[in-house]
């Protein structure tokens, strides 16, 4: 299993306070160049990658996703579509995800159901 990487691992490595890893993180500005330059350094030799279900949690932030596909019949192509997304839904609950799905009539292309389900 891969070491977590800590804002002030990076810190120490790039030679900087862990506020200012974090402000270069989430771009809040008000860093010099070269502090800068340094920190994205040390991210780039460790492969650092932002955990976006963590940064949804902490920044209490929700996500909106609008899905719209054709209606599906049992059986039907699209069918396993809405059954994927819902899957991916359902297992991403702990981020806040709203979702708003809607479904057409794909000969007259009007509206046949709309939903909404925030996690």
């Amino acid at each position: 299993m891969k070491k977590r990487i800590r804002i002030k691992d990076i810190a120490a490595q790039a030679g900087v306070s862990s506020g200012t890893v974090d402000r270069i993180l989430h771009n809040r500005g008000n860093v010099s160049e070269k502090a800068r330059a340094a920190v994205e350094k040390v991210l780039n030799q460790v492969g650092y990658k932002p955990n976006i279900h963590l940064s949804g949690l902490s920044l209490k932030k929700t996500y909106e996703i609008v899905i719209s596909t054709p209606h599906a019949s049992h059986g039907e192509y699209w069918e396993a579509i809405h059954n994927g997304i819902q899957e991916a839904i359902d297992q991403h609950e702990s981020i806040h995800i709203k979702t708003t799905y809607l479904t057409y009539d794909c000969t007259t292309s009007t509206p046949v159901r709309t939903s909404s389900r925030k996690s």
